[in-house]
């Protein structure tokens, strides 16, 4: 979702710049809101599944439970490190922008 997110703000730095058309931020504003439209019906898919879950074990959807995913942590293909570092280089590039455009004052 935030390479979504970026490439929207990329192209609308760059239609201001008169570099790419309103057609081309209009792309990609679409494929954005594709991505949180997807994630959202994702997300209620899992706590669908997961009510499901519990019925079947004879419990109420409304228990509180947590998933454990330890056993997961075996097949992240990222380290903390690397997710660390792309943030500190998302960061900068927003604020490479930022200096890059122009101000209202």
């Amino acid at each position: 979702m935030k390479t979504l997110e970026q490439s929207y703000r990329l192209h609308e730095h760059c239609f201001h710049a008169g570099i790419v058309s309103s057609v081309q931020v209009d792309q990609v504003f679409q494929s954005l809101q594709q991505g949180r439209l997807s994630l959202i019906q994702q997300e209620a898919a899992q706590q669908t599944s997961l009510d499901n879950y519990k019925i079947s074990l004879g419990l109420p959807p409304a228990f509180s439970a947590k998933m454990d995913d330890t056993l997961l942590k075996q097949f992240e293909l990222t380290s903390p490190e690397l997710t660390t570092l792309q943030q500190n280089i998302e960061k900068l590039q927003a604020e490479y922008r930022e200096l890059d455009s122009p101000h209202e004052g």
